[in-house]
């Protein structure tokens, strides 16, 4: 008797916790859900992020915010993923942060497309590439920003994606590139024939 308990008390225990479980799930929009494949996998940082260091977070809108630079090719760990975010975490600093979805990204793109571009499996061949570039777009990578004369390539990997919604057009063609320094202040980058920075203006 006392067995037959037990046996019905840990199928209604595992019946619970399989309805919470689909209730977390039910509790994600689907474009969170068809993340959640990246829990407690490693990754790393394809370019800089520029996140907020005294709040641990970084945006998706990629605002080019100081005294948060996290280097690419940092190894990180995906540790949760939540409605509006995703944690992660840094392996060489154990520090944790929280990688935010804006709207205005979630309506522009894919939010798997987007992160695909930041947190990649393979650095090699990115290491590779990045040894291969001018000193100059070695010095803006290791700067965290974009120098006059940095080839587009540099730009991409020292300052990160611009957001999709401003830059709709094939990112390595066009002429100019949008970031924002925060909610409120632009700044433009355009580039000569040649695909090196021209101007610069924030």
């Amino acid at each position: 008797m006392k067995r037959a308990v037990a046996v019905f008390a840990v199928i209604i225990c595992a019946f619970f916790t399989c309805i919470a479980s689909a209730e977390a799930k039910g509790a994600l929009p689907a474009d969170a859900i068809a993340l959640l494949d990246m829990e407690g996998q490693s990754y790393y940082l394809a370019h800089n992020l520029h996140g907020d260091g005294a709040r641990r977070k970084v945006y998706s809108v990629n605002y080019q915010l100081s005294g948060g630079l996290i280097p690419w090719g940092s190894e990180i760990q995906i540790v949760k993923i939540q409605r509006n975010y995703l944690s992660f975490r840094e392996v060489e600093t154990g520090l944790t942060w929280n990688y935010w979805f804006s709207g205005r990204t979630r309506l522009a793109v894919n939010l798997k497309d987007h992160l695909q571009r930041v947190f990649v499996r393979d650095i090699d061949i990115l290491r590779v590439q990045v040894t291969g570039l001018s000193e100059l777009d070695q010095d803006g990578i290791y700067e965290g920003r974009a120098l006059p004369g940095m080839s587009r390539t540099g730009v991409l990997i020292a300052n990160g994606y611009p957001p999709e919604f401003a830059n709709r057009k094939d990112i390595m063609k066009a002429r100019d590139w949008y970031y924002w320094q925060n909610r409120f202040d632009k700044i433009k980058i355009s580039f000569n024939r040649q695909g090196n920075v021209a101007t610069i203006v924030d």
